[in-house]
């Protein structure tokens, strides 16, 4: 018999972190989807590993220093997941007018400041993602470019008050990003800044899954060019695909296994 598009099932999830193997379980959205509805069982599987690894350092004697107001981290150079920046133009097109346009506006102020920059190329059409380096030898283009932006003091289009104003929906970035060490040192990229390891690697793998299923991408997009970015897809990105197969191929690029769940869908 079909199943109903809302339709679910639990799976159980076989992960190794830190030398053992650990189980989670979350729900697996059954049926035709859109790719964004892949997004909740890979922010619970992120949800349930960031939790193991913040358990562990504070078994160690680290406790995470984060809190709310302290947003050093919103200006920094963050990448989400093509899938992701589809999810984010979504919240922004389903904001209040006035909230949605203010919110738009800063995301063209942080394009223009990145070109200002020489980040960004002013002569690519909508739908760049290239950033560009003055890197010298033997340095990684993504850290140059991030210490840049960082330095410009370019705040994430989402911020509020020091607040994030998408915070239920904010990038598995932002989620699995935690530090143990003093705010001071976020403020200015210390090299002593010490974040809470990360056993996975959530964005690349749901970066590598949209290109699986639709052929995005399989790179990140950084959260300023996300609108732009999201503004030129047609074609995959608006397409609907398996909800279950979009699930295994997130699996296969996080590298774990998983094995259905006894509960009946719902």
């Amino acid at each position: 018999m079909k199943r109903k598009r809302s339709a679910t099932d639990e799976a159980t999830i076989r992960v190794p972190l830190f030398g053992e193997e650990r189980e989670l379980v979350c729900r697996v959205r059954l049926g035709r989807r859109a790719l964004v509805e892949l997004l909740p069982a890979a922010r619970e599987i992120s949800r349930q590993v960031a939790a193991v690894a913040t358990d562990r350092e504070t078994a160690r004697g680290r406790s995470v220093s984060c809190r709310p107001g302290c947003a050093h981290c919103c200006r920094q150079l963050v990448p989400v997941a093509p899938i992701e920046a589809l999810a984010l133009a979504k919240q922004v097109g389903a904001l209040a007018p006035a909230r949605g346009q203010a919110v738009r506006l800063r995301f063209a102020e942080a394009v223009a400041r990145m070109e200002e920059l020489g980040i960004l190329d002013r002569s690519a059409p909508p739908g760049r993602l290239a950033l560009q380096s003055v890197a010298s030898p033997g340095t990684a283009a993504w850290e140059d470019v991030s210490r840049r932006y960082f330095a410009a003091g370019v705040a994430c289009p989402f911020l509020d008050a020091e607040l994030c104003g998408i915070y239920d929906e904010r990038p598995v970035a932002c989620r699995e990003y935690a530090v143990t060490t003093p705010p001071a040192l976020c403020e200015r990229l210390d090299p002593r800044l010490e974040a809470v390891p990360r056993p996975i690697h959530t964005v690349e793998a749901l970066a590598g899954a949209g290109a699986a299923v639709a052929g995005l991408p399989g790179a990140a997009v950084p959260l300023a060019l996300a609108l732009e970015w999201a503004g030129a897809q047609r074609g995959g990105a608006r397409g609907t695909y398996d909800g279950e197969t979009m699930f295994w191929t997130l699996l296969e690029q996080l590298g774990t296994v998983a094995r259905p769940g006894t509960g009946s869908a719902t």
